[in-house]
C-alpha cells in the first residue's frame, strides 16, 4: 500500500479532495477506524465540520461544488460496484468535471482506500488511536526495524499494517509478526508496470496510461 499512496500523495487530485473520498468510502464500508482517520486528516487540512457532517447525505446537502459532487458519486458507485456496475451515463457526467488523468487517478484512489477499508477491518484496528502527519509522535511508525505485533483485544494499528503488508506474515487471527521491511527494489512498481504494457482499458480508452505521465 505505501507505493500507491506515495504516488496519490503526487497525482493529480488535491489533497483535501482524496480525503474526502476516502471518508466517503470508508463510511459505506464501516471502517472506524479510516472514518476517524479521514476525518482527523480533513480537519487538519482546514475542512469544516459542517461539510464533515454532511457527508453521509451529501447529495442533499449544498455544502459541496460540482467536481465534489462528481467524484462523491464516483466513489459511491466504484465502491458499491455490484449496485448498478459503474452505469454510463455516470462515467458522462464525472468526464465533465476530470480529465481523463485525473478519472484515472481517481479511480486508483477509490481502488486504494476500498483496499485500506478492508486492511483495517480484518485487523480489528483501534478508532481513535490515529493522529495526522503533522501531530504524529509515535517514532515507531516510521522505523523499517522488525515489529512483533500482538492484539488484546484489537488487531494491530492500520498504518503498521499498511507499512509493513508486503512483508507480512500471519501466524493467527490473534498475532501478526511483521519481518524486517524488504529493501526497496530498483525499479519501481509502476515502471515495473509500464515497462511490461499492462495497460487497461476502460471505456475504449487506455485507462491506466494516465498514471504513468
Amino acid at each position: 500500500m505505501l507505493g500507491p499512496e506515495r504516488y496519490l500523495r503526487h497525482s493529480s487530485i488535491e489533497e483535501p479532495l482524496l480525503h474526502l473520498i476516502k471518508l466517503r468510502a470508508s463510511q459505506i464500508n464501516g471502517c472506524a477506524y479510516c472514518i476517524d482517520m479521514h476525518w482527523k486528516d480533513l480537519r487538519s487540512t482546514g475542512e469544516t465540520e459542517q461539510r464533515l457532517y454532511g457527508l453521509d447525505a451529501w447529495e442533499g446537502s449544498p455544502y459541496y461544488s460540482k467536481r465534489e459532487r462528481a467524484a462523491l458519486a464516483w466513489t459511491e458507485a466504484l465502491t458499491k460496484v455490484r449496485e448498478g456496475h459503474v452505469p454510463d451515463e455516470l462515467y458522462e457526467a464525472v468526464k465533465e468535471q476530470f480529465s481523463e488523468k485525473e478519472l484515472a487517478d481517481l479511480t486508483f484512489a477509490v481502488a486504494t482506500i476500498n483496499t485500506g477499508n478492508r486492511l483495517g477491518i480484518s485487523a480489528r484496528t483501534t478508532p481513535g488511536t490515529y493522529q495526522p502527519p503533522a501531530t504524529r509522535s509515535d517514532p515507531k511508525i516510521s522505523q523499517p526495524n522488525r515489529i512483533s505485533l500482538a492484539i488484546t483485544p484489537y488487531r494491530p494499528d492500520c498504518h503498521q499494517v499498511i507499512r509493513l503488508v508486503s512483508a507480512l506474515s500471519v501466524r493467527s487471527r490473534s498475532e501478526l509478526v511483521a519481518p524486517a521491511m524488504r529493501p526497496q527494489t530498483k525499479v519501481p512498481l509502476l515502471r515495473r508496470l509500464w515497462r511490461f504494457r499492462l495497460r487497461g482499458v476502460f471505456r475504449g480508452r487506455r485507462y491506466f496510461e494516465g498514471w504513468f505521465g
